[in-house]
C-alpha cells in the first residue's frame, strides 16, 4: 500500500512519511514519462517534450497548465493567445497560488509549480484522511481510501499542474468543516473553494444539505423539516454559506472591471472556447464532431460516468444525501456542457468513501490494485502523447 496510517507516529515523521510518498508517487510518473518517451523517439523519432533544464518535470505543465502559467506570469489580461482564447477563462485560486511559491522561492515557474503540487497533495491526503477518521472509518477502511486516492484510474490528474488536486482539498476540507461545525472556518473554506473552478458555486447545494444533516434537520428529501430550517438558529448559522457566494462576486466585479463585463468568464468559454450546454452522452452514437472533442474522448468518459452512477445508485440508502447530490452535481453536468473531461471524475471524493469500504479490494488488493494501476498508466500514457482520450 502507497500509505498506512500509524497511530505511533509521531506528527512530523508522519508528515514526512506522507510527503516521501507523495515525492515517489510524482517520481514514480517522471519516470514513466521518460520511458514513453524513449520508446516514442526510438519508434518515431521525435521528441514528447521539449529539451530545457527542466524537461524532465514538463510532464505536469500539459494542456490547460499553460493556461495558468500564463496567468502565474503575466496576470489576467485580455491578450489573445492560441486559437483567439485568453487567459479570463480560468479561475483564480489555483494561478495566485502558484503566483504566491513562484514569487516566494524564487525557482523558476517549473520548479514552484512542482513545490505547489507536493504541498497541496500532502495536504490532500492528511486533510482525507481526518475525513474518513470523522466519519468513523475503520483502520483498514482508511487505509484502502488513501491508497484509491494514487490508484483511481484518473487520479493521475491530481499529480498535474492542475486544478484538479487543490479542487479536491478543498471540497473536503469543506465537508470536514461542516461535520465538525465550524462554521466560520467552513464559510472561509467555502471562499477560497468556490474561485477554483466554476462548478464549485453549484456545490454549495450538497454541502448546505450537509449542513442540515449536521444540525439534525434533514436526513432526505422525504424527511424535511421545514420549521427547524426556518428556525433562528438555522437561519443564522445559514448566513456563512453568503461568505463563498460574496468571493464569488468579487472575482467577477473584478473581471468587470479588468474588461468592462461582470460576465467576462462565460462569455469568454461560450465565444472563445465553444463551450455551451449540449448532450455529449455517447456521442459518437449521434454526433460525430462537435467543438473539436473527438467521439472517443466523449464515450471514455461515459462508461466511467455509467459505472460511477451505478454505484451510487447501488447505494441510494447506505451513504449521506449530500454526498449524493455531491456526485450527480459532479457527474452530470460535464455530461451537458460541452467542457466536459476525464479529469473531472478524479475529484469526486464520495465515490473514493463507498470503495474504500469494499470487501473485494480488501481481500484482493494485489489483484486489484494492478488492473487500476495499468488503467492509469494507459491514460498517462495519452496525457503524455496529447490525446484527448486522456483529457
Amino acid at each position: 500500500m502507497l500509505l498506512k496510517a500509524q497511530k505511533k507516529l509521531t506528527p512530523y515523521r508522519y508528515f514526512f512519511k506522507i510527503l516521501l510518498c507523495i515525492v515517489l508517487y510524482k517520481l514514480f510518473y517522471i519516470v514513466l514519462a521518460n520511458i514513453f518517451q524513449s520508446a516514442h523517439y526510438y519508434l518515431f523519432h521525435n521528441n514528447l517534450y521539449k529539451t530545457g533544464s527542466y524537461y524532465f518535470i514538463e510532464i505536469f505543465n500539459y494542456w490547460d497548465s499553460g493556461w495558468y502559467a500564463d496567468i502565474v506570469q503575466h496576470g489576467y489580461n485580455t491578450i489573445p493567445h492560441e486559437f483567439n482564447q485568453i487567459n479570463i477563462g480560468f479561475f483564480p485560486l489555483y494561478p495566485i497560488t502558484w503566483h504566491l511559491v513562484y514569487a516566494l522561492t524564487g525557482f523558476n515557474i517549473e520548479i514552484s509549480g512542482f513545490i505547489l503540487s507536493v504541498t497541496v497533495l500532502v495536504a490532500t491526503v492528511i486533510t482525507f484522511e481526518q475525513l474518513l477518521i470523522e466519519l468513523s472509518y475503520s483502520k483498514e477502511d482508511i487505509k484502502t481510501g488513501i491508497d484509491l486516492l494514487f490508484l483511481f484510474p484518473f487520479s493521475f490528474f491530481l499529480a498535474m499542474n492542475l486544478s484538479e488536486c487543490m479542487y479536491f482539498l478543498l471540497s473536503i476540507a469543506c465537508f470536514l468543516s461542516i461535520l465538525r461545525k465550524q462554521h466560520l472556518l467552513f464559510g472561509l473554506l467555502g471562499a477560497l473553494f468556490v474561485l477554483v473552478r466554476p462548478n464549485a458555486c453549484l456545490l454549495l447545494l450538497p454541502m448546505y444539505l450537509c449542513f442540515l444533516e449536521t444540525e439534525g434537520v434533514f436526513l432526505n428529501f422525504s424527511t424535511i423539516n421545514v420549521k427547524k430550517i426556518l428556525s433562528k438558529k438555522n437561519i443564522s448559522l445559514s448566513l456563512y454559506f453568503i461568505i463563498p457566494v460574496c468571493s464569488l462576486i468579487l472575482f467577477f466585479t473584478y473581471l468587470k472591471f479588468l474588461t468592462g463585463d461582470f460576465w467576462a468568464y462565460p462569455h469568454a468559454k461560450a465565444q472563445l472556447w465553444g463551450n455551451s450546454f449540449h448532450i455529449l452522452f455517447y456521442k459518437s452514437l449521434y454526433n460525430p464532431g462537435l467543438n473539436g472533442i473527438t467521439p472517443l474522448l466523449s464515450d471514455v468518459y461515459s462508461t466511467f460516468s455509467v459505472i460511477l452512477m451505478i454505484i451510487t445508485l447501488f447505494y441510494y440508502n447506505k451513504m449521506r444525501t449530500s454526498f449524493q447530490v455531491f456526485i450527480w452535481i459532479s457527474i452530470l453536468i460535464p455530461l451537458f456542457y460541452a467542457g466536459f473531461s476525464n479529469r473531472y471524475l478524479s475529484t469526486i471524493f464520495p465515490i473514493y468513501l463507498i470503495c474504500s469500504r469494499w470487501g473485494i479490494i480488501q481481500k484482493n488488493r494485489f489483484v486489484v490494485y494492478s488492473i487500476l494501476i495499468g488503467i492509469q498508466i494507459i491514460g498517462f500514457y495519452f496525457w503524455t502523447t496529447g490525446n484527448l482520450v486522456s483529457w
